[in-house]
């Protein structure tokens, strides 16, 4: 089965089953929105996706996701994700572009990699604005 990975706003980076048959619904229900967007993380090589609130900023307490920002390049651009985000694969099928879910290896690998590098900047971050 493939894996999405999960990056919660409150650093939690996690992996989920992704089902052969899935819609919409699921993506939004994955990270407890109502729409979703799909932006092109500049921090990690081509081919993949993250799955954002679409309107997660109009929310009446929006959560910045740290992790995911970075990803999508904020440092650089100025525009925040917030909310819980989900890290997919580009599938270029013959009906266009679609979101497809990473070989479990691959997944587990990159949570790793995302864990090492940006867990420890999130935790000092975040201890920094709570004080």
């Amino acid at each position: 089965m493939s894996k999405a990975i999960k990056l919660s706003t409150d650093g939690t980076i996690s992996l989920l089953d992704v089902p052969e048959e899935r819609d919409f619904h699921w993506f939004a229900q994955q990270i407890g929105c109502d729409y979703i967007e799909i932006v092109y993380p500049r921090e990690l090589e081509e081919g993949y996706q993250m799955i954002v609130d679409e309107e997660g900023l109009y929310k009446e307490t929006p959560r910045l996701n740290f992790i995911g920002a970075w990803l999508y390049g904020m440092q650089d651009h100025g525009n925040p994700i917030v909310g819980d985000v989900l890290i997919m694969k580009t599938a270029y099928t013959e009906d266009g572009i679609d979101t497809d879910g990473l070989p479990e290896d691959e997944a587990e690998k990159l949570a790793g990699n995302l864990r090492e590098m940006l867990l420890p900047a999130y935790l000092a971050l975040r201890s920094r604005c709570t004080d």
